[in-house]
């Protein structure tokens, strides 16, 4: 009897450390087959549902890259793709809007070709038949007819001028670097001498700062603006103000007259191509300069823009980027593609 309850005994022992036996072994599937899904398959379905996110155009997906064997690598991989992706796009886009921008300038060049730079000419041709018809029976009289033709010979040449400096401005490779914005000022202000002297116009500037920009591009945007002012003087007294403010990291510039002014319908097409809101008897000009200077600015990363009322002055602003610490001995050399119509 004692052996027959041993036996029982050691056979009951050997059932339960089987049993404990049994369920170790499917804990431990269960449980490896929990840490494959969660370690393995699930980032790796995560990798292919990404995927066909990004297949579908939404290139801002991403997946985690928190770790550090093959799977991380797989990670990381994916997101460097989605980020080149996306550059991709980006720079696609932008050449896009450039290229449709440029054809529509090309189709403002074909048009003030075939009719501002052929009205000079036509003036040309004509005088010269007069001319050749006068100079037979009155030598003396031919020359009013030279000054026409010396005349229209000198606006078709300041159209072409303008139109070269049209096609330049915006483009090409720029040096910027930390600048002097009241040397500049200056420097523009003593190639306007003569025009202030003409107008009798006071200009006073205010404390500039210092901001990073392309030295003959920045001289060129304070010339066109203060220049402008002069230009559209009401011919009392005219005063032009030059002053900066801080805006983020920008400086925005104001250029302020007390000059004609003009409708605020019209403060945005004035920037536009060969755009002139009054005759070419009263104010000469091609229409070109506040073009050049959008051109300039945006490519600097800045905005430009006018308010203004009529009879009540106008301020032409615009922004540039503000020296931050570190820029003191920054120079950078932006290239700007030639695109179509430049």
């Amino acid at each position: 009897a004692q052996r027959e309850d041993a036996a029982e005994r050691q056979s009951s022992l050997a059932i339960a450390i089987g049993m404990g036996g049994l369920g170790l072994v499917l804990v431990v599937v269960v449980g490896g087959a929990w840490y494959l899904r969660r370690a393995v398959v699930r980032p790796v379905l995560n990798v292919a549902r990404a995927t066909g996110q990004l297949a579908a155009g939404d290139l801002s997906t991403r997946v985690p890259e928190e770790r550090e064997d093959e799977i991380g690598d797989l990670a990381r991989g994916f997101n460097s793709m989605a980020d080149s992706l996306q550059r991709g796009q980006a720079e696609l886009e932008h050449s896009n809007t450039e290229l449709k921008r440029s054809n529509a300038e090309l189709e403002q060049f074909a048009s003030v070709t075939s009719h501002d730079l052929q009205a000079p000419l036509t003036t040309v041709s004509m005088y010269a038949e007069l001319l050749e018809r006068r100079v037979a029976t009155d030598p003396k009289g031919s020359l009013d007819l030279i000054d026409g033709i010396r005349g229209a010979t000198t606006q078709a040449r300041t159209l072409i001028r303008d139109l070269l400096e049209y096609s330049r401005a915006g483009r090409g490779d720029i040096s910027v670097e930390p600048l002097s914005a009241d040397v500049v000022v200056r420097q523009a202000l003593e190639a306007l001498a003569g025009s202030i002297e003409s107008a009798g116009a006071h200009v006073r500037v205010g404390s500039l700062p210092t901001v990073l920009a392309d030295r003959s591009n920045l001289c060129r945007v304070f010339q066109n603006l203060i220049g402008n002012a002069l230009k559209f003087t009401r011919g009392d007294d005219p005063e032009v103000r030059i002053d900066a403010v801080r805006d983020g990291d920008l400086w925005r510039f104001e250029i302020r007259d007390n000059g004609i002014g003009m409708d605020p319908e019209d403060t945005r097409r004035i920037f536009e191509p060969f755009r002139r809101l009054h005759g070419e008897e009263a104010y000469p000009g091609t229409g070109i300069g506040l073009a050049v200077c959008e051109r300039i600015v945006e490519q600097h990363g800045g905005k430009i823009w006018v308010s203004s009322e009529p009879g009540e002055g106008s301020v032409f602003s615009f922004t540039m980027r503000a020296l931050e610490a570190g820029d003191e001995t920054r120079v950078d050399h932006v290239q700007t593609p030639v695109t179509a119509g430049a």
